[in-house]
């Protein structure tokens, strides 16, 4: 990595800088990362702790999970943003959602996809949309729910690619 990285939750009030090479992705399916994620699974790219350097942190929150990781949140928006196992005083692991791109990094594998959702299936590539989801969300009968959120109306609300 030629170049610091930045990165931060949704609503400002944790930034940071990595000063060190980020590792490749790592997609992890397991019921932790699922549950830290709100998806079907946690993607995060380690760095040496020492190369983590927070430039705000007035809503940083920690959180020891029930296999003792500790989970770095913004207590604000609610964002994920680290995780790091008990007594590791070596590694980090950045939410690779956190990260401003371009990131330059790739997904270097899948792990714990033993423990995947029930409904995710890795076999088979859903249709791919470019931009905005442009079909049914939810089919009741004839009656059809569609919610689109376009990224104009994400600027107007300041949202975090209001850049």
């Amino acid at each position: 990595m030629s170049q610091a990285a930045t990165g931060g939750c949704l609503c400002g009030d944790v930034r940071f800088v990595v000063n060190a090479p980020l590792g490749e992705i790592i997609i992890c399916h397991c019921s932790l990362c699922r549950g830290w994620s709100g998806s079907a699974y946690g993607a995060e790219s380690p760095v040496r702790r020492e190369g983590l350097e927070l430039v705000e942190e007035k809503g940083l929150a920690w959180h020891v999970d029930r296999n003792e990781r500790n989970r770095g949140f913004c207590r604000s928006c609610g964002s994920g943003l680290f995780w790091s196992g008990e007594g590791d005083d070596e590694m980090i692991y950045v939410q690779a959602g956190a990260l401003d791109e371009p990131t330059g990094l790739r997904i270097q594998g899948h792990m714990m996809v033993a423990s995947k959702a029930d409904w995710e299936d890795l076999s088979a590539a859903p249709p791919l949309y470019a931009a905005d989801w442009d079909g049914p969300l939810f089919d009741a009968g004839q009656i059809y729910y569609v919610c689109i959120v376009r990224a104009q109306d994400l600027r107007h609300a300041g949202g975090r690619n209001s850049r």
